[in-house]
């Protein structure tokens, strides 16, 4: 601490010791001075911003693009959920449509069954008709005489 006061004391005693002219001298070479160091501690300060900024913008950039990655994965994967929904909707449908179907199926094989039978069963009884009438003289003479009585609707 001693020394550092004489020096002050020295710079003061200096400064009585100059001139007029040697101490104006001084005092501008001394604000040049300190209005250099200014300028060059704004220029670092602004280079250290300008630094900073393009960190953070690149930093930006980075947390964007992850974002945009995620965001990404999030609506793929709504997407994925929404089309495992209508899948299952599709699935239920086309099951439902195909057990109506197969039931369409069996009833109407069902009813071709039934109408085969009916078909055989008509066609037996024609054909008896058709023997029972050829076999029976009367009844042959009976069918050919209808046409000639009142009952014909075509006359």
């Amino acid at each position: 601490m001693g020394r550092s006061r004489r020096k002050g004391r020295s710079m003061g005693d200096r400064l009585a010791r100059m001139s007029v002219e040697q101490r104006k001298h001084y005092l501008e070479k001394k604000a040049a001075q300190e209005e250099e160091d200014l300028r060059r501690r704004e220029e670092l300060v602004g280079a250290f911003l300008k630094r900073k900024l393009s960190d953070e913008q690149r930093m930006g950039r980075i947390n964007e693009a992850k974002l945009n990655t995620k965001w990404r994965t999030i609506l793929r994967q709504a997407k994925t959920e929404s089309l495992r929904t209508q899948l299952q909707c599709l699935v239920l449908g086309t099951e439902d449509a195909v057990a109506a179907q197969d039931r369409l199926a069996y009833v109407l094989r069902a009813q071709l069954q039934q109408a085969h039978q009916h078909h055989t069963t008509a066609l037996n009884a024609h054909a008896c008709a058709t023997n029972a009438l050829t076999e029976s003289p009367l009844v042959l003479n009976e069918v050919l005489k209808f046409p000639n009585t009142d009952y014909c609707p075509y006359r």
